[in-house]
């Protein structure tokens, strides 16, 4: 090595250095999205559509596919599948605002679900709007009256215990049988000897056998040899 550390070494002794380019490794650090199913509108990535009038993905009608959305643009993305093999590049189904970010996007999902909110308040309010000063004093009092009753209720009544069923309930009776039945203590089991006897006698009769076998062999393999013709 010759007094070189290690890195330099690696950067003289290197051949071929592959690199990424750089607008390649810009869409590599973009955050994948969960698997996400495609439809007849494309797929749909917090609200937005992308891809819908996009050939590449007809043929995964139905099917999964991981979205990469810029986020300095959240009109362009990356559709690749779940392994991670790159299927096209799409952009989104609405016009967006130009270079319109993430930021952008989740500020109107707040605005959104704000409007959700008070248009589910004003749903439950709908029915008091009518009512003058007297009115809501009364509705106020026959609400609270309504709440005290049920908190009444409920402390008498205590809480409420509901029997729980597991699937071990409809073994507890042969289990209850098994453990009162007591156990047979096992009888001792005397040594068959004759057993063992003829097992040694079958064994040395086998191997007799075979050793006559072994000798008939290497006295053909003699006669042979014997009956060979020398050069």
């Amino acid at each position: 090595m010759d007094g070189e550390s290690l890195a330099v070494l690696f950067d003289r002794c290197l051949e071929v250095k592959r690199t990424v380019p750089d607008a390649v490794l810009a869409v590599l650090m973009w955050k994948p999205s969960t698997p996400l199913k495609v439809g007849q509108n494309g797929v749909v990535w917090q609200g937005l559509h992308y891809g819908g009038t996009d050939a590449a993905l007809f043929r995964w009608l139905g099917k999964e596919v991981v979205v990469w959305v810029d986020p300095a643009d959240v009109a362009r993305a990356v559709v690749c599948e779940v392994d991670g093999r790159f299927i096209c590049m799409t952009r989104a189904n609405a016009r967006l605002p130009f270079k319109a970010s993430q930021a952008e996007l989740r500020k109107a999902i707040a605005a959104k679900q704000r409007g959700r909110k008070l248009l589910r308040e004003y749903y439950e309010q709908r029915p008091r709007l009518h009512q003058d000063t007297v009115g809501l004093m009364i509705a106020a009092r026959a609400d609270e009256n309504r709440r005290l009753a049920t908190a009444e209720a409920d402390r008498r009544e205590g809480p409420p215990i509901k029997p729980i069923r597991t699937p071990l309930d409809d073994c507890l009776p042969a289990l209850q049988r098994a453990l009162e039945t007591p156990t047979k203590a096992l009888e001792p089991v005397e040594p068959r000897f004759d057993l063992l006897e003829e097992a040694t006698f079958i064994y040395e009769a086998e191997l007799e056998k075979k050793e006559a076998e072994r000798q008939q062999e290497q006295q053909r393999l003699e006669k042979t040899w014997k009956r060979m013709p020398l050069d």
